[in-house]
């Protein structure tokens, strides 16, 4: 009997001994510390240590999910090093994919409040993340819509069994992810509440796991009852706040205690020492696997004392393989689109999909962030779901209209006198088409103006908007000297008014570019002295220019910024036909004492090219060219030619001055702009431009009148230069700046603003 049940033992050892332990790794939250989990699981793999089970919250739902996936330790490191990784994460969306085409004319707002129309009393609708998930979202689904698809939407047969925790913040609970939709588990589970907005799964709207169990301990245990955890730590718990830090207080609240321990009859505990690193700081993620790879590394003696089970790499490879053979193609067959009325889902669908019969990865990815660049379409969420019987992704859109109502609010502040303020109001409207109408005001010492304009776009087979507007503009350079009040220079009487209707239309080819023909009227007065001695009973002289104009062009932009970029490209080509009939009124310190009409008309080509270069991390490097060819004449007199020439302004500052010196008829400019970036939102600029009138337009004196003559042929140039350390905040951008500029009273301005130096564009623009 003895012998027996000895035998029973032995076999039963023999047994366990054959099929071996069964080990789980639990992988910790913490933001971008979390990436230390890749060197850990790098040092479990160098060692032959198994991995049988994941769970993970967060972070670690993101390395988990990835490495279940099949995603090699090499294949992880790769993906989070990549430029896409820190775009995913900040919400930026690759150049490539900024469609130009729905970009509206820029304008010095600051602040949008929506203004939520659903019920009976309008509401002001505050915004649920501060970071964009739509980059991140579509990532997710790409990336993880196929193991999804061949483990059948069981987490249990993916390469590695696996699980994710979230939290149902109604019910306030953890949730468990065990099947479903992989992407859509992962993101839920790493939603940190106001940094990006949260997920509903099942009806459910789920946050951040760790706000209930940001170390998964207990979930491995239920659901795997592994032989030995290998837990990786590299989160820790609030510290205590004080009175006076609001971000932290909030943290504490919203963010559970967590037991970060294991026992030690139950496995080992890594841990990761990132104090310095925050929760955002995704630029260091080489560092944080390494210090993760050396942390796993104190450990590794330990855990083979424990582990007596080992898995070669060639064992790994193949069963790595074997997964990923299972991986279904990612061709889209059909699409569901939910949240919206049957028309808005037809301008969506007209939107994404179009005359395909079936759509690849790379299509569906321009004609997405089409539909993202859509102001009227507030959130999308993608979803693929795999189709066994049709052998095809069924691709689900979860939308959001925008609110109707949109308020915004800015401008800008500096140390000058070139303060102003901008307002905005925005109506919007989505069927089959999409209508924005919208109202604005600018209101300063330099420049006023109001504007109303309606824009609709058609999502045909080749999509094009046309844009009605109507303004009135009125820049006033006598009052509204940009210099500090310590200094007195005054510049000359000038004072520029212009009322203007324009219709406007656009197509686009490709994301990046459009081709745009207009058309306006409108009438242009400029008020000004030809002398500078005159008192306030005097009256100036008048130019008054009641004009038409046709234009077309061909454009591209997807510079980073509307104003100081450190990225990207503006193209710009185009042929314009202006006429009109010019009337000039003379003042009472006019020598001349008839009123005088003339007729005018003139071609004029113009071409702008601007690119940023990338040297290395730290440094980009910027390329200008602008040339400018037009058959306008000369005037009657000096002020009312050089007034109506062309400007030459390529930097915000430069648009607050009347600069005789940078007017022409024609003209040709290049420039260089080098930029050391500092920190994640910091640059330090110097602009450098040289600019080349064709022929200078000059004034002579004739009998008291200053008369236009045009100088020889290429006979002058002139510099430009502005050096700026800039911060570019959500709002807007803080601006210290030098600027230069060759003129007669003063040469070098030194700036202070904060905001937009930005015009509504005149009929002739």
């Amino acid at each position: 009997m003895v012998r027996k049940i000895i035998f029973i033992i032995v076999l039963l050892t023999g047994w366990s001994n054959l099929c071996g332990q069964e080990i789980g790794l639990v992988l910790s939250g913490g933001g971008a510390k979390g990436l230390a989990h890749i060197g850990v699981i790098k040092a479990l793999e160098e060692n032959e240590i198994p991995i049988d089970y994941i769970t993970g919250t967060s972070m670690g739902a993101i390395i988990g999910a990835l490495y279940a996936s099949g995603y090699s330790v090499e294949e992880m490191t790769e993906l989070v090093l990549s430029e896409e990784f820190l775009r995913w994460a900040s919400g930026e969306i690759e150049r490539k994919y900024y469609y130009y085409f729905k970009q509206d004319d820029p304008e010095a707002s600051m602040f949008t409040l929506d203004i939520s129309l659903k019920d009976s009393v309008p509401k002001a609708a505050l915004p649920s993340n501060l970071i964009p998930t739509e980059p991140m979202d579509f990532a997710f689904m790409e990336i993880l819509a196929g193991p999804s698809a061949a483990a059948g939407n069981v987490f249990n047969r993916l390469m590695v069994p696996y699980r994710c925790i979230a939290s149902d913040i109604h019910r306030n609970k953890p949730v468990v992810l065990k099947e479903g939709n992989l992407a859509k588990a992962v993101r839920a589970s790493m939603t940190y509440p106001f940094y990006f907005n949260p997920i509903r799964i099942e009806g459910t709207l789920l946050f951040d796991g760790g706000m209930h169990d940001n170390f998964p301990v207990d979930v491995m245990e239920e659901e795997f009852k592994p032989d030995y955890i290998i837990g990786s730590k590299t989160a820790s718990n609030s510290p205590e706040p004080t009175e006076e830090d609001m971000l932290l207080q909030l943290e504490n609240m919203l963010l559970g205690k967590t037991e970060y321990a294991i026992d030690d009859s139950l496995g080992v505990l890594i841990e990761t020492n990132l104090e310095k690193i925050k929760i955002l700081d995704f630029q260091y993620a080489e560092e944080i696997i390494k210090k993760g790879y050396d942390a796993a590394y104190l450990q590794i003696g330990n855990i083979k004392k424990k582990i007596s089970r080992r898995v070669s790499a060639s064992e790994m490879k193949t069963k790595r393989d074997s997964f990923r053979s299972r991986i279904p193609e990612m061709k889209f067959i059909e699409m569901n689109i939910e949240g919206v009325n049957e028309e808005q889902a037809e301008y969506i669908a007209n939107s994404i999909w179009k005359d395909a019969i079936v759509l690849d990865m790379e299509d569906l990815r321009e004609n997405y962030f089409r539909l993202v660049a859509d102001e009227l379409v507030s959130k999308v969420y993608p979803t693929a779901i795999y189709d066994p019987e049709k052998r095809g992704y069924i691709l689900h859109l979860d939308v959001r209209v925008a609110d109707k109502m949109k308020i915004k609010v800015g401008g800008n502040i500096a140390s000058s006198s070139i303060n102003q303020g901008f307002t905005g109001i925005e109506y919007n409207s989505l069927t089959n088409i999409s209508m924005k109408i919208g109202a604005n005001a600018y209101f300063g010492r330099l420049y006023s103006s109001a504007q109303l304009r309606v824009r609709f776009d058609y999502p045909t087979r080749m999509p094009f908007y046309t844009r009605i507007s109507t303004t009135l503009n009125r820049w006033d350079f006598y009052n509204s000297s940009p210099d500090p009040f310590f200094e007195d220079v005054r510049p000359s009487y000038i004072i520029q008014d212009e009322g203007n209707l324009r219709i406007d239309f656009a197509m686009p080819y490709g994301n990046n570019n459009a081709f745009k023909m207009g058309m306006a009227a409108g009438r242009m007065k400029d008020s000004y002295y030809q002398v500078l001695k005159f008192s306030k009973t005097d009256t100036s002289d008048r130019s008054t220019y009641d004009y038409y104009t046709i234009n077309i062009g061909f454009g591209r932009s997807n510079l980073d910024h509307i104003q100081y970029p450190t990225s990207g490209e503006k193209v710009w080509a185009g042929i314009r036909y202006t006429g009109g009939i010019t009337t000039f009124i003379p003042g009472s310190k006019s020598r001349l004492e008839e009123k005088s009409e003339t007729d005018y008309k003139y071609f004029s080509l113009e071409a702008l090219w601007k690119k940023y270069l990338r040297i290395n991390e730290k440094w980009n490097v910027g390329l200008y060219g602008e040339v400018y060819v037009s058959g306008k004449q000369l005037q009657d007199n000096y002020y009312a030619t050089i007034i109506n020439a062309r400007s030459f302004r390529p930097v915000p500052h430069s648009s607050t001055l009347f600069l005789e010196n940078y007017r022409a008829h024609d003209y040709g400019a290049i420039g260089i702009m080098p930029v050391l970036k500092i920190g994640k939102s910091w640059h330090l600029t110097n602009e450098s431009y040289l600019f080349v009138p064709y022929r200078k337009i000059r004034k002579i004196q004739d009998d008291e009148v200053y008369v236009p003559e045009y100088e020889n042929p290429f006979k002058r140039y002139y510099l430009m230069n502005t050096t700026a350390l800039v911060y570019h905040s959500r709002i807007g951008p803080v601006v210290l700046s030098l600027n230069y500029y060759n003129k007669k009273d003063k040469n070098f301005y030194f700036v202070f603003n904060f905001g937009y130096i930005i015009f509504n564009k005149r009929g002739i623009d």
